[in-house]
């Protein structure tokens, strides 16, 4: 039974409301099946993530287009909210959507419950239009940008976040597209490394780093100026410190046994209730952990983390070294050089917030915002 699993501390959760969607965007992992997830479910997943141990909980709603099933989106939020109230818990919920059909109804909504906006963007037209496609094959650029003044009319720039999809193609450019966007009023940048669409060749590194190195700098400035900037690794990283060997990188941490378990920031529902720790990897056994509308268990029922575990080693190798990151491409070695960066910078700001007063605020809104 799935009220087993509740014995992990389960700190984020990403729940796909659904799988339909107006865009063909030729990267994206989500098999257009136009399913919908039954509310039953999707309450069953909530309440594993409340109820789960630890006391805040991170919800990330998206799809598909979630807008396409929103009747129902409100109805998981006020149950998440009334859930995580009667367990004296802390929940933050995201709301993710491409924005090509966002209506001023819905951001009243959302705002008014605390959601978190995410929307999907590339950044300049000529990217933009590129990867965010409809399905007739035109691009979404025009349409959404028509969206973000309506956007700034109900949120703050904190509380809305950009998925900021960097691909081969773009990276050489990846600081202007990020200007692009930060003039466009956002502050909170997820960059979203795509795999799987297209080799990352080794010369990739370099454009990455070097344009990685013109936003950190950005943000070291916006810590000074107090027009903050987000990175959301770094965020997540400061909020949840305690949970990370922040003097470590990632990829030290996990050979020398300092890992984290995957349920803690990783786990992911299909529509159909099936539990993943990503989308990433083939949607069968031996990777779906759980099936929440089946009320079934099939894996990690019984087992206690432990960074020291081989076993949970090799759990945590299993799903983001063998199947997250494809072995016969150079993303891997992006990623790498990402989560060093983070690592780094997240443990900086940490440690500059002891003694200057503008890091110490810059801090405390992550922890009050994330």
């Amino acid at each position: 039974m799935i009220e087993k699993l509740k014995n992990k501390k389960i700190i984020k959760m990403r729940v796909a409301l659904t799988t339909f969607c107006n865009c063909r965007c030729p990267y994206c992992y989500v098999e257009k099946t136009n399913e919908f997830a039954k509310l039953n479910t999707l309450q069953s997943a909530i309440s594993l993530l409340v109820e789960s141990k630890g006391k805040k909980k991170l919800l990330v709603l998206y799809g598909g287009e979630p807008l396409f099933t929103f009747e129902r989106a409100k109805k998981i939020i006020l149950f998440a909210k009334k859930l995580a109230h009667t367990n004296k818990k802390r929940i933050i919920i995201s709301f993710v959507t491409n924005m090509t059909v966002l209506k001023e109804e819905h951001l009243q909504f959302l705002k008014a419950n605390d959601v978190h906006l995410i929307v999907s963007a590339i950044g300049i037209k000529e990217h933009h239009d590129k990867f965010r496609i409809f399905k007739n094959g035109t691009g979404t650029y025009d349409t959404i940008i028509k969206k973000v003044p309506i956007i700034w009319k109900f949120y703050e720039k904190e509380n809305t976040g950009v998925c900021f999809n960097i691909f081969p193609d773009t990276v050489k450019f990846m600081y202007k597209n990020f200007k692009h966007l930060f003039n466009l009023g956002f502050r909170n940048f997820n960059l979203e490394i795509v795999i799987g669409y297209k080799p990352w060749k080794k010369y990739t590194n370099y454009y990455f780093a070097t344009n990685l190195k013109k936003i950190l700098n950005d943000l070291f400035l916006s810590i000074k100026t107090g027009d903050y900037i987000f990175l959301r690794p770094i965020s997540l990283l400061i909020a949840y410190s305690q949970n990370f060997q922040l003097k470590r990188t990632l990829s030290n941490s996990t050979k020398e046994g300092k890992i984290f378990c995957p349920f803690n920031f990783h786990l992911y529902m299909y529509p159909d209730g099936d539990l993943t720790f990503t989308p990433f990897v083939p949607k069968k056994n031996p990777f779906i952990i759980a099936n929440v509308e089946k009320n079934k268990v099939y894996q990690f029922e019984n087992c206690k983390f432990s960074s020291k575990s081989n076993v949970c080693r090799a759990c945590f190798q299993k799903y983001f070294e063998n199947h997250l990151i494809d072995p016969e491409i150079n993303a891997n070695l992006i990623h790498e050089i990402y989560t060093n960066f983070c690592f780094q910078v997240a443990n900086f700001i940490l440690e500059k917030a002891k003694k200057n007063k503008s890091f110490a605020k810059y801090v405390d809104v992550i922890k009050k915002t994330q």
